[in-house]
Formats: structure tokens, sequence, C-alpha cells
């Protein structure tokens, strides 16, 4: 008989340590993926931006008489936004009476501005009269003001140039503070 060619076996690597070199490329390759950023996402079309934070509470009272400062505006007219009042400019602009003593603040809502007024002249029938007078004074006749409703807050609603133009100015007390916001209709002109 002929003798029959032995095999040769060749030893099989333990399962444990096959299992330990395919973790170490797993973690490796998760490694690789956290450390490459990820692309940030491009600006939305309808994104405005926000107004920066109050530095502080004013250090000068509000001042009673209705001459303001102009609101700050951009070059080009801003954005609009659709509100639960309607159709919205996302700024006011230049020269839309603004307190003297007034702070941007970072609004809770969509609005055209937001500001705050610090002081103990900064009572929601103080700020509201200055407005109204302003806002007359600017050119927008006075349509109605209304309240104070239960959280103390007051609007004036006023009309510009034409009867499309319609502007509403809030004023929200906060203990010794007073938040306006002001919606400026996105039919009234942004000039």
């Amino acid at each position: 008989m002929t003798p029959m060619p032995s095999r040769t076996r060749r030893p099989r690597a333990p399962i444990a340590a096959v299992a330990s070199v395919v973790l170490v490329v797993a973690l490796v390759a998760g490694c690789t993926a956290a450390a490459t950023p990820a692309p940030s996402p491009a600006p939305s079309e309808a994104a405005s931006p926000s107004p920066s934070p109050s530095a502080g509470p004013p250090t000068t009272a509000p001042s009673a008489s209705p001459s303001a400062s102009p609101a700050t505006a951009s070059a080009s007219p801003a954005g609009q936004t659709t509100t639960d009042w309607g159709r919205i400019w996302d700024a006011v602009p230049a020269g839309f009476p603004v307190h003297p003593d007034a702070e941007a603040t970072v609004p809770t809502s969509a609005v055209s501005g937001a500001w705050v007024l610090s002081g103990t002249d900064a009572t929601a029938d103080a700020v509201t009269s200055w407005y109204r007078s302003a806002l007359e004074a600017a050119g927008y006749r006075t349509d109605a003001v209304t309240g104070p409703f239960e959280d103390g807050s007051e609007v004036i609603d006023s009309i510009g140039s034409s009867a499309d133009c319609k502007v509403q100015t809030r004023v929200e007390p906060h203990a010794d503070q007073a938040m306006v916001t002001i919606l400026f209709g996105a039919a009234c002109p942004f000039d």
C-alpha cells in the first residue's frame, strides 16, 4: 500500500483573537468618522438676523418727551415674515420712532423690532403714552389703544400713510422694565 500523503493542518486563530481584531478595526473607523467635521447647514433664506441682547439697563431714566432716536436700518430692505397678526417686515425702517433710552433686545417671537426700557418711568402707561405721541409725530395715526390686559400690557394700533399700512406697538411691563415690540406691516413702505 502506498502511504497517503499527510495533510498539514494549519493552526486556527482563536475566535477571541479574531474578534479583537474586528473590534479594533471598528473602533478606528468610528474614531476617524467622529474626527471628520460635519458640513455646516446652509443658512435659511427666511432666517433673519436676531438683534443683539441688551448689554444691561440704561444708565438714565426714560425721557418723557417724544423725541425719538431713529431706528437703525440696513442698506437694503429687510425680509418679511408671516405672523398671526399678518405679514410684517423683519425690521423697522430708518427714522421709525424708538425711545432714546431703549436698548435692543432679543425677541421671543417674530417681530419687526424689540427694545427694553428700565427705570421707574418704564411703566406701561408712560411708555405707551410716549410711543403714541412719537408715532403720531412721525405720521402714524392712532387707530386704537387697548389694555391694560391681564399681564399689564398695552397695545397701540396705528395706521400709516395708507389704510393698508398697519403698525402694532406692544408695551409689556416686567418689574421695573418695559419691553416694547413692534409689528411693522409688510404693506407699509420700507424707506
